[in-house]
């Protein structure tokens, strides 16, 4: 199954040896957003753009004043050229010479406004400030794209937007061409099933995932315990036997929080990485391995049946 493009994309001054991270789109010139801003006056305020295509990297000249070359050659105004490792790259002339050092395709990251290095997607999170504690969680979520989870504000994220985490200020670079691994937009079969063994100190959880003729047993994370968690409580709710199975399970995000003892944010990051987990394993309707109600905050585990044994 595919999963996020990852790389990085890297500008080079010939000069300097200073490298520049790119972004999907990224704007060169003196305007205030531009990405690869410039004071010089020979330098338009939107002089041109670098951008990925899934067929590589792309330069246009934007109408400037003074030009812009490609290996010696003049991009014609609003013209696009193709880019290869080691193109030569002159904004309005020889004095402002870069090359491309890596042409892979973009990452998601946020990248701080005040210098310093970016924080990197991983598991299809990016978390800030960065750690396991972040303040804000962008994640790629199928089918809605990316989004922007801050404790109880859940909103559609943006390519080069700026949030603020952690006293900081961190612009988005999220690829459009990213590709998600919650490809399925329905939810588990019906013969998917959980099966957690629990040791009995509770300080180990195995899950086994199994469907068809097939089992997945993934690596030990952190977000197996909020997995095991949100299973026992729809067991308890079926036990019950009171409970009409489409009401089975539902749990408020504040509650489950409180009994894992993590933030909204972790909360955010470990169902996320569990299904994105599972995703990478093949395991079928991963998308719909919770269920939540935005208007009431609630959420709970889709899988119905759900095994639980002491081991």
């Amino acid at each position: 199954m595919p999963g996020y493009v990852h790389g990085i994309a890297r500008l080079e001054h010939i000069d300097t040896g200073r490298m520049v991270t790119l972004r999907a789109r990224h704007l060169v010139g003196r305007a205030p957003d531009a990405d690869l801003r410039f004071d010089a006056p020979r330098i338009s305020a939107r002089h041109a753009e670098l951008y990925y295509l899934p067929d590589g990297w792309f330069i246009r000249d934007l109408g400037s004043r003074n030009g812009t070359w490609v290996d010696g050659a003049p991009v014609a105004p609003g013209g696009d050229v193709t880019l290869r490792v080691g193109s030569r790259i002159e904004f309005a002339g020889p004095g402002c010479a870069w090359r491309l050092a890596s042409s892979a395709a973009p990452y998601a990251a946020a990248v701080p406004l005040d210098g310093g290095a970016p924080v990197e997607e991983e598991d299809g999170v990016i978390a800030l400030p960065g750690g396991e504690a972040p303040v804000s969680v962008v994640i790629h979520d199928a089918p809605e794209g990316w989004q922007c989870r801050r404790g109880d504000d859940d909103r559609v994220a943006r390519d080069g937007e700026v949030v603020e985490a952690g006293g900081r200020l961190w612009r988005l670079s999220l690829p459009s061409a990213v590709i998600s691994t919650l490809v399925s937009l329905e939810g588990p079969r019906p013969d998917v099933v959980l099966r957690f063994v629990v040791s009995r100190d509770e300080e180990h959880v195995e899950l086994t995932v199994l469907w068809g003729d097939q089992s997945f047993t993934p690596r030990a994370r952190a977000h197996a315990y909020t997995l095991l968690t949100l299973a026992r409580h729809r067991l308890a709710d079926e036990r019950e036997g009171v409970i009409p199975p489409a009401e089975q399970g539902w749990i408020h995000k504040d509650e489950l929080c409180r009994r894992l003892r993590v933030e909204a944010n972790l909360l955010h990051t470990h169902l996320f990485r569990a299904r994105r987990q599972l995703a990478d394993a093949g395991v079928p309707g991963t998308d719909g391995l919770f269920e939540r109600r935005l208007d009431a905050g609630q959420l709970r585990i889709g899988v119905a049946t759900i095994e639980v044994v002491t081991g």
